[in-house]
């Protein structure tokens, strides 16, 4: 028989000095123990009550759940039911299952809190697992959930011999819909039965992909070559592409798009253009400063292609040119308008308001010119100048690594179909998070 053991919160029920007593026990350095012990003990929790965090406080047990240390503790945890079952093996009280005649015998199999025992379908065998489970429970605190577990007999075992084990192991039988790591835990009666609930859940993830991506007016269409209007569509690329201005560049004023905030990226060739104005970009920039020719422009251009041609920020000159896809105008998140991490970031309408909000509003206009790099340089050595609503560097720089977290998140949850957030929810977040965050800073401060 097999008995499927379902310990009822597991994780919670862990006393650290019986882990610690393990560790120690199986050979682990006094040095290790103590790292252990400052990871399980350090933990700290705050309670949500009505939407407001409560102070901190401390357990006395247990380990968290989701930690990618948990797991591994336990099955050290749970190491001292598995040398008792072993050591019953050994004096002859309990025997286990061989797959094949020359196989060894497996009395138990464990996979971090989910136990599964093996053993003869006698009331000897099922007296040993209750007495190992009793002590199990008693030493270390844990407590098997008797509704939850279950016993899985062979076909060969009477109905009288099956009440009478359920009875000593206080456990009921598995029925036909039990599972056990996501899998049926008892042989079912029809295979196909049970798995038609993976089968169906597939099919409505694919069909729902289907429905998403796939035009059943493009199917209908007799003989329609996908392979042309791939290679067709790679043209409509050209109609949102700029070029960013240089000193080393050779894009023509007129006839090449540079200039990414206004139609078509270009500026409209004037009726009377004079044969003596300059024909490419580079000669509008002043080389030694690396900066737009002013008194040239004015000449050249009407005052709002001015506005926007000063708007537009001249790259290193040593970096290679690349030519870029300008933002839409909505600036909202859409998957069909291709925007770079500047326009996300800066110059988005929806993240200025973003920005605006937050406690990093300082000089957003003047970040707006910057490229990301001197941008990151100039958040890395911030003056006291910059952050008055923060009190110190260190609350400027997390709030500013919050927002830009939060419009990550809300720029994915758009690309994704999700609606586009609310500014205040928003806003309200990157608080809540800034707050968590230093709350949680100070907590560990005072335990040091």
């Amino acid at each position: 028989m097999a008995i499927k053991v379902d310990l009822s919160k597991a994780y919670d029920r862990v006393e650290w000095p019986f882990l610690l007593g393990i560790l120690d026990a199986a050979g682990f350095s006094e040095t290790f123990v103590r790292w252990i012990s400052q990871c399980v003990s350090s933990t700290s929790f705050s309670l949500l009550i009505n939407g407001a965090a409560f102070d901190y406080f401390r357990p006395s047990r247990g380990i968290r759940q989701g930690d990618p240390l948990s797991p591994y503790l336990f099955i050290i945890y749970a190491e001292f039911l598995s040398r008792l079952l072993l050591h019953e093996e050994s004096l002859g009280n309990l025997k286990g299952v061989k797959v094949c005649r020359i196989a060894p015998a497996i009395s138990h199999l464990f996979y971090a809190d989910d136990l599964i025992i093996f053993c003869r379908a006698e009331e000897k065998d099922a007296h040993t697992v209750r007495q190992c489970l009793s002590k199990f429970e008693e030493w270390s605190s844990q407590l098997a959930n008797s509704n939850k577990s279950m016993v899985h007999f062979s076909e060969n075992v009477t109905k009288e011999q099956k009440d009478d084990i359920l009875r000593i192991l206080q456990m009921p039988e598995c029925n036909h819909r039990s599972k056990h790591l996501g899998l049926p835990f008892c042989k079912p009666k029809s295979r196909t039965q049970v798995f038609n609930e993976l089968v169906e859940k597939l099919e409505g993830r694919l069909s729902l992909w289907k429905a998403k991506n796939l035009s059943r007016a493009g199917k209908m269409v007799k003989g329609a070559s996908w392979v042309w209007q791939d290679v067709k569509s790679a043209k409509t690329l050209e109609l949102g592409v700029c070029f960013p201005a240089s000193t080393h560049s050779v894009i023509n004023i007129w006839e090449d798009p540079w200039i990414p905030s206004i139609d078509s990226f270009k500026p409209q060739t004037p009726v009377d253009l004079n044969p003596n104005w300059l024909l490419l970009v580079r000669d509008l920039i002043d080389r030694e400063k690396n900066s737009w020719k002013l008194e040239v422009i004015a000449e050249m251009f009407p005052s709002a292609i001015v506005n926007e041609i000063r708007k537009i920020q001249i790259p290193d000159p040593l970096e290679p040119i690349k030519p870029f896809w300008a933002p839409s105008k909505s600036g909202k998140f859409s998957a069909k308008a291709v925007e770079d991490a500047h326009h996300l970031f800066l110059n988005c309408p929806f993240t200025e308001k973003i920005w605006l909000r937050s406690k990093c509003q300082v000089r957003l206009m003047a970040w707006s010119h910057l490229s990301l790099r001197e941008w990151f340089m100039e958040i890395s050595t911030p003056s006291s100048k910059e952050f008055p609503d923060c009190e110190t560097q260190q609350e400027f720089l997390t709030t500013w690594a919050i927002t830009l977290e939060q419009i990550w998140k809300a720029r994915n949850d758009r690309m994704h179909g999700k609606p586009l957030h609310d500014l205040e929810s928003l806003a309200k977040s990157i608080l809540s998070k800034t707050t968590d965050h230093f709350a949680a800073q100070c907590c560990r401060k005072s335990k040091t």
